[in-house]
């Protein structure tokens, strides 16, 4: 009893809007398309080989008769990341495949906006959670969801197959604006001075100097707010034409070259934290320098969505229809020094 109307319509419509509806309405994810940091690419796991130290130590300065020596260092390990696999289930039951069944009041089709407009939804929120999720941070290679943005910059955890410590592999964590590898969690007013000194500190573990657009700045509201004051009482506003009108006011700003970014999500706080904790969404502060950071989805499991399947020829199913959303990727970084997540800043 399959409905071929709704079933061909529904994957058509679905197909031409994740894209639009799902990824772009993601802030960092948007960022990360504008700069081609969203791969659609296969293989058996998603694998960086990472330089963690250099060579300079080799160098010799000698006299005439003083042998030379001649000595090797270890410079990669190679990082790996498995496929995380998620999926989203849409249905409709027996009550509106009867009340939509193309009489005189309506038809199919008109069932096929509410199925595509809640799967983009619910995608999109769900691929928010795991963008910021903190859950299993400590274990964060054997948990189901995809690598998080707090995974990859957190001080002490297991990423990419290496376990991190404030002592043991620092190359390798988040950047750290003390130095001590256990600052995350510290207090920083939102100002204009203290986010020059981030910048200052990821720079240096970058190595060399970051492109203009390189690095965005992503916060709440509340966050943005105190920096757009600030540099809002730096601006001067120019009275355009002839008349007495001046634009005055503005959501988007570049500071030294970074562009801000306001994600509303981190207001909702999903994980429901608490204040000086460290987990309080609202008070997080990323430095994200996006050439290191890559989405990598499988093209076998794009956002694929599989056909609407009757239920109820199943024992025991029930009288609706379902299809699924299906999804493969992880999201990774592959220099966590060069970008910082300050978990605790005040206004």
């Amino acid at each position: 009893m399959a409905n071929s109307n709704i079933d061909a319509t529904t994957r058509e419509l679905w197909q031409k809007g994740v894209r639009k509806m799902v990824l772009l309405q993601l802030p960092i994810y948007a960022a990360m398309l504008d700069r081609r940091r969203i791969v659609w690419k296969g293989g058996t796991k998603i694998k960086h080989t990472a330089q963690f130290t250099d060579m300079a130590s080799l160098g010799q300065a000698y006299g005439s008769n003083d042998p030379l020596t001649s000595s090797s260092k270890t410079l990669w390990k190679t990082m790996q990341w498995p496929w995380k696999k998620a999926t989203l289930p849409i249905n409709y039951g027996v009550d509106e495949y009867l009340e939509n069944d193309g009489g005189n009041d309506t038809s199919p089709v008109a069932l096929i906006p509410k199925l595509i407009e809640a799967g983009q939804e619910g995608m999109r929120k769900f691929m928010y959670e795991m963008m910021y999720s903190m859950a299993d941070v400590a274990t964060t290679d054997t948990k189901k969801t995809f690598q998080s943005i707090p995974d990859a910059l957190e001080h002490a955890n297991t990423y990419g197959g290496v376990a991190r410590t404030a002592a043991a592999y620092t190359w390798w964590n988040g950047a750290s604006l003390a130095g001590t590898w256990t600052d995350r969690n510290d207090v920083m007013p939102a100002t204009i001075a203290n986010f020059r000194s981030c910048m200052d500190v990821i720079t240096r573990y970058a190595k060399t100097t970051p492109k203009n657009g390189d690095i965005i700045a992503v916060m709440g509201s509340s966050i943005f707010r105190a920096f757009q004051s600030q540099v809002e009482a730096r601006h001067i506003y120019n009275r355009e034409g002839v008349g007495m009108l001046a634009k005055y006011g503005f959501d988007a700003f570049y500071l030294d070259g970074v562009q801000f970014v306001k994600d509303p999500f981190l207001d909702t706080d999903p994980e429901g934290g608490t204040t000086t904790s460290g987990d309080l969404a609202s008070e997080w502060f990323f430095l994200l320098n996006l050439k290191d950071w890559e989405l990598r989805i499988n093209p076998k499991r794009a956002f694929n969505i599989t056909g609407l399947k009757w239920q109820a020829e199943q024992a025991g199913g029930k009288d609706e229809w379902l299809a699924r959303i299906m999804l493969a990727g992880n999201l990774y970084c592959k220099k966590p020094n060069g970008s910082m997540w300050k978990s605790y800043v005040t206004t």
